[in-house]
């Protein structure tokens, strides 16, 4: 006969007030600053643990500062496209602020043509063996994929491993799939997990 399974599970909601910090360099083409590159980092981590307070350097003060960096670069070069740059706040509790600007977006979602993740980019010893690994969800996008191997091609300090991405698709555990959800192109760079992940060491 059939067989029915019921599963049950208690939690506690609760409110809490967050924030996203949010900036805008505008494009200098009169058609294409229309179009929005997003790039981002999550600026929180998982607070206290047995008295001990997790810093979360790596996870993910690296892909903050990055993102920072790559704003004030960005807004020194005037590019032809818009570009948004997103800091998100709670990522650690599920994506939670990713989630919330891809439900209440500061502009039209199909006017932003790609989302980059910066998700722990800052250790040599990570998982990534070397360089940082452009990971998707499922397939990445062919056209995301091409650029952002011949941009690492015209810059040879830029180490891209691929082997390691191929190895993480299908992984959803970082701001861009907030993104990816919404069928927007998105990639997060990671330098992969250190020894000290989630640990007050880091």
């Amino acid at each position: 006969g059939a067989t029915t399974l019921k599963l049950t599970k208690e939690f506690t909601k609760s409110e809490f007030q967050s924030w996203n910090i949010i900036g805008i360099v505008e494009g200098t083409d009169p058609k294409l600053k229309e179009e929005f590159i997003s790039a981002g980092a999550h600026l929180d981590h998982v607070g206290m643990e047995k008295g001990e307070i997790l810093n979360g350097a790596g996870d993910n003060a690296s892909g903050s500062i990055g993102a920072i960096e790559i704003a004030e670069a960005v807004a020194s070069s005037k590019p032809k496209r818009s570009v948004l740059f997103m800091l998100y706040t709670a990522e650690e509790m599920g994506l939670l602020g990713s989630n919330f600007l891809t439900e209440d977006p500061p502009v039209p979602l199909e006017q932003i043509k790609v989302n980059i993740n910066l998700d722990m980019i800052g250790r040599l010893d990570g998982t990534v063996k070397h360089g940082l690994a452009p990971i998707s969800y499922h397939t990445m996008d062919r056209n995301l994929k091409k650029k952002i191997s011949s941009t690492a091609e015209k810059n040879p300090f830029v180490e891209i491993d691929w082997a390691y991405a191929d190895s993480m698709v299908n992984n959803n555990r970082s701001d861009h799939y907030s993104f990816h959800k919404k069928g927007i192109p998105s990639v997060y760079f990671s330098s992969g997990i250190h020894p000290d992940y989630h640990k007050p060491e880091d």
